[in-house]
């Protein structure tokens, strides 16, 4: 690595050296960056990493056969034209076949266009190649149906292995806009992505410049990397175009969020993830705001104003979640194979109906959820829960661990937060683990012998949600 470049870029956060050599005081930077198609290995992007001092949480995911596949086939998704005389051009395309739970298919394409006739027909269009993708095995399997396609074939193959094995450009700019997004950034000029940073995340700014120079190196065309930043001096005029711009930025993000709202408020099938995401938007939105307003030392009322809009509905979208049906019989079925504890917020006159199920289970215990189950997969309403009871054989018991929103999942297909089964834990007042496995073996048989599940789920509710 370049230590003087690093001395130089390395200069102090909150300050510019003026012509005459005087400290002047600083805002933020702007800033703008361009990446070239590249190819990189994981292992050794993650070593400028910790050169450079990046966190590694913003390291891109590890390189997987599918998503090569898929890269693979999508790049060469566009129309290759061949000229093969006569007026006749032939054209290759690679289009989606089938998509399933076992696999992949992709079909090559050869479309003959002739300039004289108006129309195609069928002997103008076959399908001359295919390639399958395992998702079991994770093998690619392919197939020249006709000696045409063993080129266009040929080249999936080997951009499959390189996606496999490397990181690109396209990636490395999903990367760059991460970490730019971890620095609260406002668009200052959006139709050329020229974005002011706050002077707190200054230290990041400058690493990014370390980081672009390095993997400049790694780049396999001639176009040029840049990451470029100018100290944007803290002035009355500086200040007023971050203000604008900011309010700018703030008013398109929530008049677009709005109308996401909007469909989704008339639509049916929203899931508790979707809200959740939402939630957390409003919360960062906020966040950002009260940052901004330190900056510039002033209050940004307008930028509030649309936020606690947003917020409302936001709310409004929590309380339609809660609202809707707890799990459909389908995703029932589902769940018998499954060892894990499904967890749902309850209808309202389900709360009321809960009562009703307490004269089968034990006292209860403040942090357990207990549920009787009256058969292998039994359903109850428990403390504002639905809680799934799995069969015994299928949920293996672990060391006692204390569970944290962050422990629970959310399944998309079926809308319910999933908690799994190494987090489940066996009754307190049980000395052994045999003790246990025989007291969940005969429940199977006596409905009327409570289980106690340990460590009981954090409660998701509107309330809990907005808090």
């Amino acid at each position: 690595m370049d230590e003087k470049f690093l001395d130089k870029v390395f200069a102090t956060a909150d300050q510019a050296v003026g012509h005459g050599g005087e400290k002047v005081p600083i805002l933020g930077h702007l800033i703008w960056y361009s990446v070239k198609e590249s190819r990189i290995r994981t292992s050794d992007l993650r070593k400028l990493f910790a050169q450079v001092k990046i966190p590694m949480d913003f390291m891109p995911e590890e390189p997987s056969k599918i998503n090569a596949f898929k890269r693979a086939t999508t790049e060469l998704s566009e129309e290759t034209e061949v000229d093969i005389g006569d007026g006749k051009h032939a054209v290759y395309m690679v289009r989606l076949a089938a998509k399933t739970d076992d696999e992949i298919v992709k079909s090559i394409v050869k479309e003959v266009r002739d300039a004289s006739k108006k129309a195609l027909t069928s002997e103008d269009y076959a399908e001359i190649g295919r390639v399958h993708f395992d998702k079991d095995t994770e093998d690619v399997r392919y197939y020249d149906l006709q000696p045409d396609s063993q080129p266009i074939t040929t080249q999936i193959r080997q951009l499959y292995e390189t996606y496999c094995s490397y990181l690109t450009g396209k990636q490395i700019r999903v990367m760059f806009h991460e970490i730019i997004k971890s620095m609260s950034p406002t668009l200052v000029r959006p139709s050329g992505a020229v974005y002011f940073i706050p002077y707190a995340h200054a230290d990041m700014v400058q690493k990014m410049e370390v980081l672009s120079k390095e993997l400049a190196a790694y780049g396999i065309t001639d176009y040029e990397s840049a990451f470029e930043s100018i100290p944007l001096i803290d002035a009355d005029k500086t200040r007023a175009l971050v203000e604008v711009r900011f309010e700018e930025q703030n008013t398109r993000d929530v008049d677009r969020t709005l109308v996401e709202l909007s469909k989704l408020l008339q639509g049916t099938d929203t899931t508790t993830k979707t809200a959740a995401k939402y939630v957390e938007m409003v919360k960062a939105s906020k966040e950002t705001i009260s940052r901004y307003e330190g900056l510039l030392n002033k209050e940004m009322s307008i930028a509030r104003m649309k936020v606690e809009v947003l917020d409302q509905q936001v709310r409004k979208l929590v309380e339609k979640v809660a609202q809707q049906p707890l799990i459909s019989p389908l995703a029932q079925e589902k769940k018998t194979a499954e060892p894990s504890i499904a967890v749902v917020v309850p209808h309202p006159e389900q709360a009321q109906e809960s009562a009703a199920a307490k004269p089968v289970l034990p006292t209860s215990i403040e942090g357990i959820a207990v549920a009787a189950p009256a058969s292998l997969e039994a359903h109850n309403i428990v403390g504002g829960f639905t809680v799934v009871v799995p069969k015994a054989e299928q949920a293996p018991r672990v060391e006692q661990s204390v569970l944290t929103e962050s422990d629970v999942k959310v399944d998309e297909t079926s809308g319910v937060l999933v908690i799994p089964e190494p987090v489940l834990q066996a009754e307190a007042d049980i000395e052994t683990q045999a003790e246990a496995d025989a007291q969940l073996e005969d429940n199977t048989h006596n409905p009327q012998r409570p289980v106690s599940v340990m460590n009981a789920p954090i409660e998701f509710t509107a309330e809990s949600l907005l808090a």
